[in-house]
């Protein structure tokens, strides 16, 4: 069994335990827009983790600015998924938009510079020169 089904089903018994039911079923809590936003905000700011971002440059002929697109196996982190105002309180920016050619590939990668860590792999240096600043 690999490590991901052993989470997986450690987070299962942990919310079967907690619920008292046979199976996971996420709980809505229908009060939470009422909260005061000081409360939501911090709340937000508890589900930012410390992540591991893959970012890549590819070229897609020989010439090497023209075709150049971002590559990233790092999905979005789910924060931005839930509402506009989770991803408004800005936990997290669109990073390396400055590398990707227009129409090619990913525009950007969410990331937050404060806390992630960039892996760039065996990319060339050069390839980030225009977001230096930002790592």
């Amino acid at each position: 069994m690999d490590m991901d089904t052993v989470w997986k089903c450690h987070l299962n018994s942990l919310a079967t335990k907690r619920s008292g039911m046979g199976s996971y079923r996420t709980a809505t809590f229908h009060p939470f827009p009422r909260l005061p936003f000081e409360l939501r905000a911090q709340i937000w700011e508890m589900t930012v983790e410390p992540r591991v971002v893959d970012v890549r440059v590819a070229y897609s002929n020989e010439i090497m600015e023209y075709g150049r697109r971002l590559v990233s196996s790092t999905s979005t982190p789910a924060i931005l998924h839930v509402c506009r105002e989770a991803r408004d309180h800005g936990l997290y920016e669109k990073g390396f938009s400055e590398i990707a050619s227009r129409g090619v590939g990913f525009q950007h990668v969410w990331v937050n510079f404060d806390i992630d860590i960039i892996d760039i792999g065996a990319s060339k240096l050069y390839d980030y020169k225009p977001v230096a600043r930002l790592v």
